[in-house]
């Protein structure tokens, strides 16, 4: 599935709630954004995550410079970390939230905001609204 579609999908899926003509919350309703954590990363996206659909298994062959590992208080990358300062549920089903953090590469520090969608537990899609990725979790 190429990017502009991944894009398109997420918008839609944000989308949902003005047009559903069900009572009440469901399951696949998003819900309204609630903080998980003023700085934690939540714990379903925890771990070492890698792009593309190919299996990944740990110990990682370190040719890639794209992949990342999450942890509880940092997200490390090739080149960069990015600390959470507010994470948010934004849909339960697919999982996904919507997380600030400050990224520090080389030397310099920003303000960053991507929503991470979580598809069952091994696919997390990440975009920041201008490009998306999809990364298959190691294990």
């Amino acid at each position: 599935m190429g990017t502009d579609t991944r894009a398109f999908l997420l918008a839609a899926l944000l989308a949902l709630p003005a047009c559903s003509t069900a009572k009440g919350p469901t399951k696949a309703d998003p819900i309204q954004a609630q903080p998980v954590s003023a700085n934690t990363y939540p714990a379903e996206i925890l771990g070492q995550w890698e792009p593309g659909p190919n299996l990944c298994n740990l110990p990682l062959n370190y040719d890639s410079d794209a992949g990342f590992k999450i942890t509880p208080k940092l997200l490390q990358g090739y080149e960069h970390t990015n600390t959470p300062k507010r994470v948010q549920v934004i849909s339960q089903s697919p999982q996904a939230w919507r997380i600030e953090a400050i990224e520090q590469h080389d030397g310099e520090q920003d303000d960053v905001v991507d929503i991470f969608v979580l598809s069952g537990s091994d696919y997390l899609t990440v975009t920041d609204g201008q490009r998306s990725t999809t990364y298959r979790k190691c294990h």
